[in-house]
């Protein structure tokens, strides 16, 4: 009985290496794009997760095209990998937890609150070079408000 070669280690080490870094640095393009699709940099805690093609901001701040302001909470955003490589766009889905929320002024008026507490958010989207992002589903859900959207396949 011949014994463990140790000839596989060392490529098995380096296939490791390269998916941790392939997803950090995959991760931290999808920050960039968002932020750009955002008009504003984000500011929070980038935290890569090296298995999988997602990132966790923490204690995010960030305003989103003077449409709303998160002024705390958690952000994790999931990306499909494949998407990012077909130069066609990106498809993203990001849901965040305990976030406290400020309303742009016209938000405020119509909806009767400045701040908002959402307890989850979740938003399924592709983003395309130019134009605004295509929704799948994006939902929310706090004592202030209930929302939910989502695009039925075939319309």
């Amino acid at each position: 009985m011949k014994g463990i070669s140790g000839r596989w280690i060392l490529p098995f080490l380096a296939g490791l290496v390269l998916i941790a870094a392939l997803n950090t640095a995959s991760g931290y393009w999808v920050l960039k794009r968002l932020e750009a699709k955002a008009g504003a940099p984000f500011r929070a805690v980038f935290l890569p997760h090296l298995w999988r093609p997602a990132f966790t901001l923490k204690n995010s701040r960030l305003q989103w095209q003077k449409d709303f302001e998160v002024q705390s909470g958690t952000i994790e955003v999931r990306y499909d990998f494949g998407s990012l490589l077909s130069g066609q766009g990106w498809r993203t889905r990001i849901r965040g937890t305990d976030l406290k929320v400020r309303l742009s002024k016209a938000l405020a008026e119509s909806q009767g609150v400045e701040e908002v507490r959402i307890e989850r958010v979740e938003a399924d989207l592709a983003f395309s070079r130019t134009g605004p992002p295509e929704i799948f589903n994006f939902g929310i859900q706090s004592p202030e408000l209930q929302f939910r959207l989502v695009k039925e396949d075939g319309l």
